[in-house]
This record gives structure tokens, sequence and C-alpha cells, in this order.
């Protein structure tokens, strides 16, 4: 079906033409109609993680305070037509009636095909000129993270700072010990007194995290401003992938501001000391692949007064019939001071957990 959905340009409503959407604003008095409609142009980063990328077919939904969108697929982006691959930006021009102020974005796929697991890193939201950033940095997949192939991303508060990368230097040293290398994918997480980072992969083209090995990599990350804590661990995959960390060196260059520009002052720089000493296995310690290391000084004392804190977590199976699972159940916590990040609940006092 075609229409005049802006005075004189006829449009269709079919999800396989033109931009794939179903619904269409009309105006009654189509004098000067293209005047009354509002250029969206959509940006979707695709993360830079291992099989990122997706086959399956793409759809979003854009809120704000005077309506939404209505579920529109992605058909066609500008200047490609293999979309959503690994690290790569796709954009699109979205034609709507003024939606008023950004409140959310809603965004999934319909998990077709055999790749069709997505890792989206963000959605940039460009509006006459003004920015707008909702992050996601999570896995869209049916077996990645909790399996859900949709998503409900927020818009940041303060764009210009969202958008300022900080370069860092990390120094990993794997243990000295038996088998103690990994052959996963390593990631690190930085959390500092002006939130989190985004989750960074950590690949030098070297074979990296060898038995008693130190790899140095350069990465660049959102300011978080003074580095509390640092959040690393791996994908768990391939037939090694235990691993013994032993300690991380993050190094940072602090920004030196004038009155034209930004740049980094490469003769200050600040160290932060991470002490592991423990294994990132399945198989080993407590089984557990993620850990939370706190920023400490060359001493071992800690720089911003943060302590690890052990939490109790109680779970309640309901009394009713079916209400039990033998899913992998995972929770996030969140403070005013952060988040635990994703943690699975595997140990337990029962030996078959989360039965009714």
């Amino acid at each position: 079906v075609s229409t005049q959905s802006t005075g004189h340009k006829e449009r269709w409503l079919a999800d396989d033409e033109d931009d794939g959407a179903l619904v269409r604003e009309v105006f009654a008095d189509s004098e000067a109609a293209l005047l009354r409609t509002t250029l969206y142009k959509i940006r979707i980063k695709t993360g830079n993680v291992q099989n990122a990328g997706t086959d399956a077919d793409v759809y979003f939904c854009l809120y704000g305070d005077k309506g939404n969108t209505g579920q529109i697929k992605l058909r066609e982006a500008i200047h490609t037509k293999n979309k959503f691959e690994r690290d790569r930006i796709d954009s699109f021009e979205l034609e709507r009636e003024d939606l008023g102020k950004l409140e959310r974005l809603l965004i999934g796929h319909d998990g077709s095909g055999p790749s069709s697991g997505w890792y989206l890193d963000s959605v940039d939201i460009e509006i006459s000129g003004t920015l707008f950033i909702f992050p996601c940095e999570k896995w869209l997949s049916k077996h990645e993270d909790d399996g859900e192939i949709e998503r409900t991303l927020y818009p940041v508060e303060d764009t210009n700072k969202y958008l300022v990368k900080v370069p860092y230097q990390i120094e990993i040293i794997t243990s000295d010990l038996s088998s103690a290398g990994t052959n996963a994918d390593v990631f690190v997480q930085l959390y500092g007194s002006d939130g989190k980072g985004e989750v960074v992969n950590l690949d030098n083209k070297s074979d990296n995290f060898e038995r008693g090995q130190t790899d140095t990599f350069k990465i660049e990350c959102r300011d978080v401003g003074e580095v509390y804590k640092l959040r690393v661990g791996h994908n768990g995959k391939g037939a090694q992938s235990g691993w013994h960390l032993e300690k991380i060196t993050l190094y940072k260059a602090t920004q030196k501001l004038t009155p034209h520009n930004a740049r980094w002052d490469k003769s200050s720089i600040q160290k932060y000391y991470f002490t592991c000493n423990r294994w990132l296995a399945r198989s080993e310690d407590d089984g557990e692949i993620v850990r939370e290391l706190i920023a400490t000084d060359e001493n071992g004392e800690p720089i911003n007064k943060v302590e690890m804190i052990t939490y109790t977590v109680s779970v309640h199976t309901s009394d009713v019939s079916g209400a039990g699972t033998d899913s992998d159940i995972f929770i996030i916590v969140y403070g005013d001071k952060g988040d635990t990040g994703e943690r699975a609940l595997r140990k337990s006092d029962n030996m078959n957990k989360f039965e009714r």
C-alpha cells in the first residue's frame, strides 16, 4: 500500500519497501507539510567484540514526550547494504512529526538467521544539530548475557562528557603458575568518580595472557574521573579458558585544558594498581570468571577508601505450579557508587536451585 503521507510525496506502508514503516502520519492541510516534520539522523554502532554483528532484521521505536514513531524496521542504511557488522556505524534517516523531548529508545531484532546475536554499543540520534546518545553495551542474543533480543535504552544526561575519550595504558601480568594462561577473550571495564566506562576487549595481535607474561595495551574510553575499581574477566570460551591473574597496572594521562582546546598532558601520569592473585576459571577457586579489583597506590593502600563487601543474596521461588527453573540466573545490584555488573547465582545452600 502507498499513500501521500507528507502532502505530495507518496510513500509505502510495507515492511519490505521504502524505510519499512507500517505507519505514516498524514496532515489534513497539505500545504508546506514537509516543514511540519522533523528529520532524525540515526547512527547505530555495533560493538567491537567477537561475533558482534548480526544478520537478523533490526527494528526500533523512538519515544518522546509528544508521542512515538511506532515500530520501524531498519531496512536500508545510508551508503551500505551489509548492515550491523562488527565495529561499524550504520546511518539511517527518519522523517516524522516532532516527538518532543526524547525519553527512551526500544531496539531489538527478530532473531532470524544463523548469526542473529548482536552486540550493540550505542545509538546516536541527531535532531537539528542536537545530539542524543543512547548507550547499550550489551548483547541482544538468545545465547549471550540474559538471552534478551530487545533492549530499552535511555539518553545520557551530559553528552559532551560522554563523548570525551581518555587514553589509558594497561599492563596485565599473568601468574607464573601451571596452566595460568588463557585463550579466552579478556575484557576490562573502569569505574570512577564520574561513572563507568564501556567494556573494552583486550587484544594487541600477539599471543596474549600466557603464563608469566606481561601484556601491554593502549585503549581509549570515556573519562570516568578518579578510578576506584576495575572489572576484569573473560568469556570462558576455548579449551584452556581458565586464567590466573596476578595484577594489573593502569596508567592515565591527565587532561590539560586551554581556552581553545583540550589535550592530554603526557608529562603528568596517574598510576593505579590492581592486585588479583586469583583464578578466573569455572573449575578453580570459586568458579567466577569475572573479578572486581580495587584501585590502590604502589603500597597497596586503597586510593578512594573503597572496600570490598560481601553481599548475601536470598532468592525465594514462589509456591505455584511450574514456578521453578533450570535456567542460569543472574543479578545486577545498583547503588549510588556504581553496580556489581552481571553476576551469575551459581552456588547455593541447595544443590538443586530455584525450585518451587
